[in-house]
């Protein structure tokens, strides 16, 4: 059982705190096993797959740019660079990995035939469930891990985070083909090694984004990098026929919910600027102003999440991120509250900020309430 705590206001001050018991639904199986290969019937022995076919450069994807290191001083920092290398490295391996095909013999009609298919096609399916999974939560993290000042970043876990994301990518490619070979219609197949593609673009965009000189960018390249992480994810999800009906209902819902996350705090910072023009010293008003301006930050940063981890919001690792996401925002909201308890004067003021704060932690518990 994992515990969210997220903060109440009341009218102009915190009255208490409650605690959301979160319960976590399974793991996706990883399938760990391999396909179980039957040889009777038209079978006649083990099917192996083998890869046919050329790598045509004149249609190979350009060749990631690597980080610049002159600036790169600190040798946490710089072993972070040298893991996003490796990183790109791996992911366009991945990339001319998916430029050819897997083949398999022709498959009989009978029983053991038919079983060893859909043996297989379920175990590969679990596994790249299961390994989007990992990454999405790794893509997570990594916007989690560079939320704060880039003296403050650890950059250790940041490129644990980046280790996860590529260690998982090979495989998770490696399973696509072979789903993809063992399709019914080569053009469902070609739609899945697409969407696949993709993906593999999206983690370019968020490892070059996640660089070192580039915290110095607006922190939105690196969230809108997450953000396409999460749906090229889903793309492949839904490519692999793992994307149910209720499954996308689910998603929708969440990411309807971070969106009024996104809007009551939009209203709370409107109202803490009014509270900043009435506040008596410069100093109380920048500290107001920038408690608002954060929180704002820390939303965006909220709702990326939500679009990373929602197609594999199943997995506790992809729920623990958005939780944690979610408590950063009621920080947030708190730190909010208590500065303009300091500055504000006006009691009307101090009243409409109590009521939109309530809104906001009242929409952070219905995004928590949706992910038990």
């Amino acid at each position: 059982m994992k515990r969210a705590t997220i903060i109440q206001q009341g009218m102009t001050k915190i009255t208490k705190v409650e605690e959301d018991s979160i319960s976590k639904p399974g793991i996706l199986r990883t399938g760990d096993t391999g396909p179980n290969v039957m040889g009777t019937g038209h079978m006649g022995g083990a099917q192996h797959g083998t890869m046919r076919g050329q790598v045509n450069l004149a249609h190979a994807p350009p060749m990631a740019q690597q980080p610049q290191i002159t600036s790169v001083g600190s040798e946490p920092q710089r072993a972070l660079v040298n893991t996003i290398v490796v990183g790109h490295e791996a992911i366009d391996s991945a990339r001319r990995q998916l430029d050819t095909r897997m083949q398999f013999p022709e498959l009989g009609t009978d029983p053991a035939s038919l079983k060893w298919k859909e043996t297989t096609m379920d175990t590969n399916k679990q596994s790249v469930s299961s390994q989007l999974a990992a990454m999405n939560a790794a893509t997570a993290q990594v916007v989690t891990l560079t939320s704060g000042p880039q003296e403050d970043v650890d950059h250790t876990a940041v490129g644990a985070a980046i280790s996860t994301i590529t260690t998982n990518l090979p495989s998770m490619t490696r399973g696509v083909q072979t789903i993809a070979a063992l399709m019914d219609d080569s053009m469902s197949g070609d739609r899945l090694i697409g969407a696949t593609r993709q993906l593999c673009d999206a983690f370019s965009d968020l490892l070059q984004a996640a660089e070192p000189e580039k915290q110095e960018q607006p922190r939105q390249n690196l969230l809108n990098a997450a953000s396409r992480v999460g749906e090229a994810s889903g793309g492949v999800l839904t490519n692999i026929a793992e994307e149910t009906e209720i499954n996308t209902e689910v998603q929708d819902v969440l990411l309807g919910l971070a969106k009024a996350v996104a809007n009551s705090t939009a209203a709370l910072v409107l109202k803490a600027k009014n509270v900043a023009s009435t506040c008596e010293t410069e100093d109380q008003q920048n500290r107001v102003i920038g408690a608002a301006t954060q929180c704002a930050l820390t939303t965006s940063q909220l709702v990326a999440i939500a679009k990373v981890v929602a197609p594999t919001i199943q997995n506790p690792s992809c729920q623990d991120q958005l939780i944690e996401a979610a408590k950063e925002v009621a920080r947030a909201v708190e730190a909010v509250v208590q500065e303009c308890q300091l500055g504000c004067q006006d009691e009307a003021l101090s009243r409409e900020l109590g009521t939109a704060a309530t809104d906001v932690t009242r929409a952070l518990n219905d995004l928590l309430n949706h992910i038990k």
